[in-house]
């Protein structure tokens, strides 16, 4: 099973048009909510009012706002800081203030409509240059993060550079334009019980927030994840919110409740990638060695903590890149703004750094007068070499392999020397880039231990087995893949294996589906369950047949003796046994605990970080219209290290979807924000996603570095292929012009900006 293209297990249902997403679940008496916002950026609350003078008839509108909520008033996430409704300032525009539901959509719109709030206004800090230009003057600001790491001497290392290159990059927000706005639905339980389902990552996130909105626990309520039309970070932390939201009406009506939001509502008012600002100031030899780094960060947070902690802080210790540096000074904030939260998004924080790093790694190239591939090869990280927070490295590094493939596969060396003008119909400027990343599988530091994410096994007596975790499919086909481990060390088929909805009363809490930890951690988990499963039906069996051979086999659903004697499969063997043992099922449970050789100081951010890092190489070839400064991807070439692929299809389609998303990154996407705090570009019709016409060829080599402890030899990847392409096309844009853009999106008005001033200043 494990390196097999196997089919992913809800493809049938959704090519059919079978799948069920939360806008398409009814239920009896079902309501429809919908959000009452703030209208100001920043102010404090004077009243919160329905208007009596519309006409409308408020006996079938229920209204809830900060008042009604019987439980905790603030959103349970890393800090409890966010509001459920806001009761008395108001932090960004569209902040919830009060919520309303009615029998029909128009209705409730109606009743949202017919809800006056009145706020006094104070100022706002709404963009990340009013942000960065209070942090370089030193002038106060509200501090969501803070983290430093650093080991050796920078002043000294970079007296003895001969080269010392300083730049500021920065990159704005990103919406995760996921296909599924986000959607929850409350339902109350005929045994008192609640349930809160809909489209999300985390249930055991959704769970206790909203339990302790309520004032009630985990007995008493209950989360599941339904089918998901993609999330990319975005279904993280906002479910708990609209979920808490959802609850709160049904709880008030006692009738069940879903809430939709529009898609316009969707990218204006949840969470976003952070905007970032990172300052570089690097030394190396003229031979090309490098000698030192300090770096500045600040991320824009947004108006709440959310996720800003783990997000900054995995910016900062990927904001060295894949190098290594004998002395390094990393200095990260987050602060507070008056825009929406911003949260997790695919990658969250390295895309970031790596656009920075990967930039001037580059630039001291140019300097240096070397390649930019050999610039990378002299100088990135090997097996025996340490990380920025210090942390050794094992035989898992595969940051060579991925180079030298990347290199290879592109022909990037004769691509280099023949870029130039095409000769065309315009006039046409090739160039060629490429990029080096790598990125932490699973949680920082501790953070596995912390979670000691448990899975469970069941063996049925119908012969299914059942594989429960909290892990959820949005997409991304790790259901599937879950799936390939269990059969895999089961000796079964995969038609024999299923995986459970996701659901906080049936599945235990294996940590959220972030991270790129679905596939490493709780894969590694299920592999401890189902050898332990395995043993025990072996042992059964043997003690159950005439002469009790020491050796048995379970290979493709038939248990054999050690001569090859087939002694009857395993469906019917599971059946006799817990029939025998009147049971309906055996199961086994595994809890995830670090791995004790790990170490790790989360005050200083030194010492182990990861487990093992997944490694990335990104070439990108690119056009650029010198009448239009359009730029065009004809071509992408990506190797891409996931220690082992379990699906190579799914792998592969991994890698193409966060390159592309990458690329959006890279030369169109951008919200910006209004002089009132509400952002500029709030639909697709506006906000410019790359479409299939603007997709490249993205030909990808997957590299194989095993990880011993990850299930097969796999390591995280859903992620990492988000780092490379922003740097990779900025790179291929001077390569090909001679311009350096360090600001993304790379937008014609910017090139033609690079190119104006640079002509001026001759």
């Amino acid at each position: 099973m494990i390196g097999s293209n196997a089919t992913r297990s809800d493809s049938q249902d959704k090519m059919a048009g079978a799948t069920r997403y939360t806008a398409d679940v009814h239920y009896d008496g079902m309501l429809h909510g919908l959000t009452v916002r703030a209208p100001l950026a920043h102010g404090r609350i004077r009243a919160i009012r329905r208007r009596e003078d519309l006409g409308l008839d408020w006996s079938q509108v229920v209204f809830a706002t900060a008042d009604d909520i019987p439980g905790s008033q603030r959103v349970h996430m890393i800090q409890d800081d966010m509001p459920f409704l806001a009761r008395d300032e108001v932090l960004y525009q569209g902040e919830p203030v009060a919520l309303v539901a009615a029998p029909t959509l128009a209705l409730a719109e109606a009743a949202r409509r017919a809800v006056a709030v009145e706020m006094e206004p104070l100022e706002a800090l709404l963009t990340l240059e009013q942000m960065v230009q209070r942090h370089r003057q030193g002038q106060a600001l509200e501090e969501l993060s803070r983290w430093h790491i650093g080991r050796g001497d920078v002043a000294q290392a970079m007296e003895r550079a001969e080269i010392v290159l300083e730049a500021c990059y920065t990159t704005p927000h990103q919406e995760q334009a996921y296909l599924e706005t986000n959607a929850m639905i409350a339902v109350p339980e005929a045994n008192g019980c609640m349930r809160v389902e809909g489209s999300l990552q985390c249930p055991y996130y959704v769970a206790p927030a909203v339990a302790a909105m309520l004032g009630t626990d985990l007995d008493h309520l209950h989360v599941r994840s339904l089918p998901m039309g993609g999330a990319f970070g975005g279904k993280e932390d906002f479910p708990s919110m609209l979920g808490g939201h959802a609850a709160l009406l049904s709880h008030l009506s006692g009738r069940p409740v879903r809430m939709v939001l529009e898609r316009a509502e969707d990218v204006a008012y949840t969470t976003k990638r952070h905007p970032s600002w990172v300052r570089i100031r690097a030394g190396a030899m003229r031979d090309g060695t490098l000698c030192a780094v300090d770096i500045d960060i600040v991320f824009d947070g947004g108006a709440y903590v959310t996720m800003s902690p783990v997000v900054l802080s995995r910016g900062a210790i990927h904001a060295a890149g894949a190098y290594r540096w004998p002395a390094v000074q990393i200095d990260a904030v987050a602060y507070r703004s008056h825009t929406p939260p911003n949260g997790a998004f695919r990658g969250f924080g390295v895309p970031q750094t790596i656009f920075a790093v990967e930039s001037h790694i580059d630039a001291l190239a140019r300097a240096c007068g070397l390649p930019p591939h050999e610039m990378r090869r002299m100088n990135h990280l090997q097996p025996g070499d340490r990380t920025a927070t210090g942390q050794q490295l094992d035989q898992t590094v595969a940051a060579r392999q991925v180079l030298d493939t990347a290199v290879e596969l592109s022909g990037f060396e004769e691509r280099l020397r023949s870029a130039g003008t095409v000769r065309t119909d315009r006039r046409i400027r090739t160039g060629i880039g490429l990029a080096l990343y790598l990125h932490g599988a699973g949680f920082t530091g501790g953070g596995e231990a912390k979670i000691a994410a448990r899975v469970a096994l069941d063996l049925a007596r119908d012969g299914v087995v059942h594989i429960r975790v909290s892990s959820t499919e949005m997409g991304q086909g790790s259901h599937t893949v879950l799936a390939q481990i269990v059969a895999q060390e089961l000796g079964l088929p995969l038609d024999h294996v299923v995986v459970d909805t996701p659901d906080t009363a049936n599945v235990p809490n294996s940590g959220p589906t972030v991270a790129s930890r679905t596939t490493m951690i709780v894969g590694g988990e299920l592999v401890t369950c189902a050898r332990a499963a395995r043993q025990r039906l072996l042992q059964a069996v043997r003690s159950r047949v005439a002469g009790e051979p020491e050796e048995l086999t379970l290979q493709q659903g038939q248990i054999r003796s050690p001569g090859g004697q087939g002694l009857g499969s395993y469906t019917e063997w599971v059946r006799r046994i817990l029939s025998e043992e009147q049971t309906e099922r055996w199961v086994f449970e595994s809890q995830h605990q670090l791995s004790p050789h790990l170490h790790w100081d989360e005050a200083t951010h030194s010492g182990d970080a990861y487990a093992t890092y997944a490694w990335g190489c990104t070439v990108a070839e690119v056009e650029v219209d010198l009448d239009l400064f359009e730029v065009r991807v004809p071509h992408v070439w990506v190797a891409a290290d996931v220690g082992r692929a379990i699906n190579p299809t799914l792998a592969r389609g991994q890698v193409e979807g966060g390159t592309l998303q990458a690329l959006g990154y890279a030369l169109s996407e951008e919200v910006g924000v209004r002089s009132d705090g509400h952002l500029l570009r709030d639909r697709f019709q506006t906000y410019i996603l790359p479409t299939t016409l603007d997709s490249p060829p993205i030909e990808v080599a997957l590299v194989e570095v095993p990880y011993a402890r990850g299930p097969g030899g796999a390591k995280g990847l859903g992620e990492m292929p988000m780092n490379g392409a922003a740097p990779a096309v900025a790179n291929a844009i001077e390569h090909a012009l001679g311009v350096r853009i360090r600001d993304l999106p790379i937008t014609p008005e910017k090139i033609f900006a690079a190119i104006r001033d640079r002509e001026s200043s001759r």
